[in-house]
């Protein structure tokens, strides 16, 4: 089995993010793989909607692709794997607190 690997992480890294920052990562890999993406590290702030600072993933390039997760807080989130090929990644600050962020790692695996 093949695989290709790589790492995300907020802007900064492990200091604390910047305000009003927005990065987005496009993973793809052949058309015979999904991508699974796993948190290492995991602390933004929190709120009960999710709706200051974030990581969204969606299943393919689009931001109105398949929902699979949005996340925010401290709890490290469970790995994702995506339902194909493509994976959208997106990191959203509000700019109203510092937190150090994420890192995230990412494997591509076969079907086969």
């Amino acid at each position: 089995m093949e695989s290709e690997t790589g790492t995300l992480a907020s802007y900064n890294y492990p200091l604390p993010y910047d305000d009003s920052i927005e990065c987005v990562w496009f993973i793809h890999t052949d058309n015979d793989h999904t991508i699974e993406l796993s948190f290492d590290f995991f602390n933004l702030s929190g709120s009960s909607d999710c709706t200051e600072d974030y990581v969204e993933v969606r299943n393919g390039h689009w931001d109105t692709s398949d929902f699979a997760g949005k996340f925010c807080g401290s709890n490290e989130p469970a790995s994702v794997t995506s339902d194909d090929w493509e994976m959208r990644v997106a990191f959203r600050s509000s700019g109203k607190t510092k937190y150090p962020g994420f890192k995230a790692t990412y494997e591509t695996k076969s079907e086969y």
